[in-house]
């Protein structure tokens, strides 16, 4: 073989069958002979000694630009074989711990009315009047970090209703939520005692 050829599904141990240069559009190429080795260039710029008794095909593997095709959407992965990834939020809370997402519509509306300076307690209260309208027994709110950009963070907190959090029995859906305002960031924490 020549001086610069290009090779591909290359062996490294004799009889083993080929290792390396497989994946599509991969190319090895031939630098050096010397001796009872050969110095070859893989794709990812390493270069490695291999025995010339080893075998190797001639030329490129097909199928170059396969990480460029776009499949478009969502059911060309499907034909491809590849299942459909769910997140554990937006599932059942039988079917998954973090599922059950009654706590979270809470939280995303006190998250966007800090980032609209509003001040954190009227966004507090209005986030429980909104749960109380669902039919709960009783809500918890808390933020905590630099409130409205004071120089010490703290933490508060409002509760309407029932939130009887020593009880391993109750029905109580939780979730926390991490929000960047303009003054850094802060935690919000909502508990939500169910029917």
């Amino acid at each position: 073989m020549p001086l610069g050829t290009t090779i591909h599904n290359i062996e490294i141990t004799l009889g083993k069958g080929g290792q390396l240069a497989k994946a599509a559009g991969a190319v090895a190429k031939l630098i050096a002979k010397e001796g009872k080795s050969a110095t070859l260039k893989l794709p990812y710029g390493e270069i490695r000694l291999i025995s010339k008794n080893c075998s190797a095909t001639v030329g490129q593997v097909r199928n170059v630009g396969v990480n460029q095709k776009i499949l478009g959407r969502a059911k060309s992965k499907c034909w491809l074989g590849k299942r459909p990834i769910v997140r554990g939020v937006v599932m059942n809370p039988v079917d998954h711990p973090h599922g059950g997402g009654e706590g979270r519509a809470p939280i995303e509306f006190i998250a966007g009315q800090l980032k609209n300076r509003i001040s954190f307690r009227k966004a507090m209260k209005k986030a429980i009047e909104l749960t109380e309208q669902a039919g709960t027994k009783g809500v918890q709110v808390q933020i905590a970090g630099r409130i409205d950009g004071k120089e010490i963070a703290r933490v508060e907190w409002i509760r309407e209703g029932r939130v009887p959090l020593q009880t391993i029995r109750a029905k109580i859906e939780y979730c926390c939520y991490t929000v960047r305002t303009i003054y850094g960031v802060l935690g919000i924490k909502v508990w939500i005692f169910s029917n």
